[in-house]
């Protein structure tokens, strides 16, 4: 009885050193996630009417979209803006604080994530399909990102990359899916073509994915 005892005690604790091994603990993200605490501040405007904030978003339009040199196509609207800045400004609106704070925010990755094994929803927009298979993609939080509108900050995109290529519908490009995998914290920059052309993406993340699934909402 002695002797199985320890046979069990034996089993148990050899199946137990084993765990960790062959177990990995998946951690649900959502896309605030991938942006550092500390830049995940209240927005600025949020405590403005909408079409105050209408205004404030044109002129930062303007300033990041302006060439540097004045040309008389476009005079009014240099003008237009030079006439706002003051004015917003000394109502306490620094566009030029705002544009530095909103590039830091979506520029900065969050490198706690970096080798975790994580869970992330979002759609899923091919870089290259091949006989209907894909093996690299972007994962991005919204509809349309990339094709439609212009892409996410960086820290809002993702690179994935399956040992084996899955299967793809263009029609699945509109619906949301699961990837998991390790996440890597990594800045890099890849091209992604489109029907009028091709664009480099910057993106924050890559991840070795294991499992793309059919997005269900968490309950």
């Amino acid at each position: 009885m002695k002797f199985l005892t320890l046979i069990i005690t034996a089993i148990l604790f050899f199946s137990l050193s084993l765990t960790p091994a062959y177990t990995q603990v998946v951690e649900q993200l959502k896309w605030e996630d991938l942006i550092p605490q500390q830049h995940r501040t209240t927005d600025p405007l949020a405590h403005l009417p909408q079409e105050i904030v209408d205004e404030i978003e044109w002129v930062i339009y303007l300033r990041l979209n302006l060439p540097s040199e004045i040309t008389s196509d476009e005079e009014e609207y240099y003008n237009e803006m030079f006439e706002a800045l003051p004015k917003l400004k000394a109502n306490g609106i620094d566009i030029d604080e705002i544009i530095a704070d909103r590039k830091v925010k979506e520029t900065t990755i969050n490198t706690a994530l970096n080798g975790k094994y994580v869970r992330l929803p979002g759609y899923l927009l091919p870089l290259e399909v091949k006989d209907d298979r894909v093996s690299e993609f972007l994962l991005v939080p919204f509809v349309g990102a990339c094709i439609h509108v212009p892409p996410p900050p960086p820290n809002q995109i993702v690179h994935g990359t399956t040992k084996k290529s899955i299967e793809y519908d263009m029609d699945e490009l509109f619906k949301p899916i699961w990837i998991t995998g390790t996440l890597k914290a990594k800045s890099i920059s890849k091209e992604l073509f489109l029907q009028d052309g091709s664009d480099n993406i910057d993106i924050g993340y890559i991840m070795q994915v294991d499992k793309i699934e059919e997005y269900e909402h968490p309950k």
